[in-house]
């Protein structure tokens, strides 16, 4: 696809002709990655999207800070070629630093991942290159056994601060990632009563949000499961606290 940029400058008309490479380039076969300890590592597929062309998919991990570290989770390898419409995988794995992690609940990382296109074959050409970030969760063996039928999320604790303020409390050493609140089974943004599209609730801790109309007694909870799947729970309300309906 080619693209015509023109400016003025100083009553002068200034033609850049150059050429838009809207390559589709690496893409992760997931939005999210659990790393138990007791197994030591996990993988993911990176996919060349592009059809014709061959890209470079450079990977490396970030603590929650989005600060770059090589301990106590690396992945390998850190650059790798993948040829058009194929896929390669992508391991990171657990050094011993990860006994220093908290060994009570979850710690939550990304795993980067950038797509270096090939070199363009004309003169004045402007390439964009998209660069993919996933969470990554470091899940310790105490808590694997933990881990029953029912989900987790179902602990949450929801309280009414005020008519649309509310504060969502999280009793769990797990990462809760929530989508939303629905006046009924669907997800359809026009029926959310939250202003948030996504809310990260780390193990223990609490979160306020606002919703944009007063709630009713009866709602539905959208979250973000192991498996990247959106399953919901039904919360009643008395008073102003709101839990899980058994």
């Amino acid at each position: 696809m080619k693209l015509t940029l023109c400016r003025r400058l100083m009553g002068s008309v200034v033609l850049t002709l150059c050429t838009l490479n809207a390559y589709a380039g690496i893409s992760i076969d997931r939005t999210r990655i659990i790393i138990d300890a007791a197994e030591g590592s996990a993988s993911a597929e990176l996919v060349n999207n592009n059809k014709e062309l061959p890209f470079l998919a450079q990977s490396w991990m970030e603590n929650s800070d989005h600060q770059k570290i090589t301990t106590p989770l690396i992945v390998t390898p850190p650059i790798q070629r993948i040829d058009p419409g194929e896929k390669e995988s992508v391991q990171i794995n657990v050094l011993p630093g990860a006994k220093q992690l908290p060994q009570d609940r979850e710690t939550m990382f990304y795993l980067n991942v950038r797509e270096i296109p090939p070199k363009p074959k004309h003169t004045n050409t402007l390439q964009m290159t998209l660069q993919s970030r996933i969470k990554v969760f470091y899940r310790p063996e105490s808590l694997k056994t933990q881990i029953h039928t029912k989900p987790w999320q179902e602990k949450l604790q929801f309280t009414r601060l005020s008519d649309k303020k509310w504060q969502v409390s999280n009793p769990t050493p797990y990462y809760v990632i929530l989508l939303g609140l629905s006046k009924d089974k669907s997800i359809d943004n026009n029926k959310m009563l939250t202003d948030f599209t996504g809310l990260t609730l780390a193990p223990f801790g609490k979160a306020e949000f606002g919703t944009h109309q007063s709630m009713v007694s009866d709602f539905y909870l959208f979250y973000v499961n192991d498996f990247g799947g959106h399953p919901m729970i039904p919360f009643h309300c008395q008073g102003q606290q709101c839990l899980a309906v058994k």
